[in-house]
């Protein structure tokens, strides 16, 4: 992030195939959520200098390398969230509640599984389209 922020929210989004997904430098950029989005395929998912909240309360992102960084986090089903927090690179922040599974709150996830789906299956995505009318 270039400009200052401050009391802003971010989520619902899909981060994929960044060299960083979000970055966040010092002093300038607090008191900022960020919370129900997917990080997916990025060099390094997230980087947060300042001071800013992770989470919701309840639920926080989705981490791709989650099983990875804590190979003995326990899965808390009936929460749809992982036991340890993830920790954000470069400060003293943390996504108190990843999430298990990838948000599916944001339509441009919709949209992603609906290319990978056309990707991989091109016959059955075109038969697909002509039942549902598309």
């Amino acid at each position: 992030m270039d400009e200052k922020t401050f009391n802003n929210s971010i989520y619902k989004n899909l981060l994929t195939y960044n060299a960083i997904g979000i970055s966040i430098y010092p002093d300038d950029n607090n008191n900022n959520i960020i919370y129900h989005n997917s990080f997916l395929g990025n060099g390094i998912n997230a980087k947060d200098r300042g001071n800013n909240i992770w989470d919701d309360g309840k639920k926080g992102n989705y981490w791709d390398d989650y099983k990875r960084n804590y190979p003995f986090a326990h899965r808390i089903w009936s929460k749809g969230i992982w036991s340890t927090p993830y920790e954000i690179p470069g400060g003293n922040n943390q996504d108190r509640y990843p999430l298990i599974k990838p948000s599916t709150e944001s339509e441009s996830y919709a949209n992603l599984l609906l290319l990978q789906f056309q990707e991989h299956h091109p016959h059955m995505f075109t038969v697909f389209r002509q039942l549902l009318n598309l």
